[in-house]
């Protein structure tokens, strides 16, 4: 089946509700699925995470909290804030031996659902952005990708946001292509909390041996964490890079259902995500984990409520469906559903089945939870 493809006729209505209730079950399941993500990620490779995935999560993790402990080490040793410890200051000059992360790696502080959360939405854009520049490669005739385009617009502050995208989206991949979690991109209360577990982990090491007491151990790692968090800016981070440069095009030129579709064809999904979250005007938080539903229930209405083209929003569909893999048969049995619902559900009711989205992830809770409770009891 094809996104121009016609569909066959649905009593009027179920569609619609069938897509409100999937959508309001799919909030639900993807807390499930985090909960099953944090215990997977702490406990073995052969559970619901796969072990790519478990990989993947478990070496960005470390590497977030390598990168952390040389930063905190640096200053320790540059700052001159071990002076008179001779033995410890070498030991921790030395970056290349990890000192926190051995004793992190299967602490309980590290069970955090946000970090959690963080560390499975890199792993899924990752591998749903590789897929989708795998198998929708640039389209025939077209020259350049959309980002490439920005990154040579004739509005410098275009050209100019494109590009700070580009640096800060190549600081996520390592020499190998593999994924990774930056530091710039943690929010500022997990990046204290991260920070101070590393701290933690050094002082423990540092206070082992018989040079450092804890006083001096705790002065020292105190200004050095002190010094490092001073110098947090969440300007940097993917999606403020991703939200200023949606935000400049939108004044510039707007942001079109086209680019909204090339950017997805693209893999470009941070771009993606902050378009659609302007677009729809609800936070960006809540369009991400939409890319694990597998029955699009929840993107399906978000594309009505934005009243996107329907052969470019059923197209957007079926790209994900591919780009997640699974079986073909499944795949269009779900776009003949979300085509059905479509077409089924007006643009006024599909605003009015996002709205929840909009405030408070908690009150998005309460909602999904009653609606739940809700179909439990018919």
């Amino acid at each position: 089946m094809s996104a121009h493809d016609p569909v066959p006729p649905a009593p009027a209505g179920a569609s619609a509700d069938r897509l409100l209730a999937d959508a309001a079950r799919a909030a639900d399941v993807a807390r499930v699925r985090m909960t099953g993500a944090l215990n997977d990620l702490f406990r073995s490779p052969d559970s619901r995470l796969n072990d790519r995935d478990h990989a993947t999560a478990s070496r960005m993790l470390a590497h977030l909290v390598t990168d952390i402990e040389r930063a905190l080490r640096e200053r320790l040793v540059g700052d001159g804030l071990l002076d008179g410890f001779d033995a410890t200051r070498l030991e921790l000059a030395d970056l290349e031996q990890p000192i926190a992360w051995p004793r992190l790696a299967h602490s309980r502080v590290m069970r955090e659902p946000v970090l959690i959360g963080l560390l499975m939405r890199r792993c899924q854009e990752h591998y749903v952005g590789q897929a989708l520049r795998r198998v929708y490669p640039l389209r025939h005739g077209i020259k350049q990708s959309m980002l490439d385009r920005l990154a040579a617009h004739a509005d410098s502050r275009i050209e100019e946001a494109a590009s700070n995208f580009l640096i800060t989206d190549s600081r996520r991949i390592d020499r190998f292509g593999d994924p990774l979690l930056d530091r710039a991109d943690l929010p500022l209360e997990l990046q204290h909390r991260v920070t101070w577990w590393v701290a933690a982990a050094l002082r423990d090491h540092m206070t082992s041996a018989d040079e450092v007491d804890r006083e001096a151990a705790d002065r020292a790692l105190v200004a050095a964490a002190a010094s490092l968090l001073e110098n947090y800016d969440n300007a940097g981070a993917i999606d403020s890079r991703a939200a200023d440069l949606v935000s400049i095009v939108k004044d510039v030129e707007g942001i079109d259902d086209s680019l909204i579709a090339a950017l997805l064809t693209e893999g470009q999904l941070p771009i993606w995500i902050s378009a659609l979250s302007l677009r729809a005007e609800i936070d960006a938080e809540s369009v991400w984990p939409m890319i694990a539903d597998a029955d699009g229930s929840r993107l399906t209405l978000l594309l009505r409520a934005i009243n996107m083209d329907r052969a470019l929003a059923l197209g957007s569909l079926v790209e994900l469906f591919v780009a997640r893999g699974g079986v073909i048969s499944e795949q269009d049995a779900r776009l003949t559903e979300a085509a059905a619902a479509f077409d089924a559900l007006s643009v006024e009711d599909a605003l009015a089945a996002i709205k929840p989205w909009r405030p408070t992830d908690h009150y998005r809770r309460a909602v999904a939870g009653l609606a739940l409770d809700e179909g439990h009891d018919q």
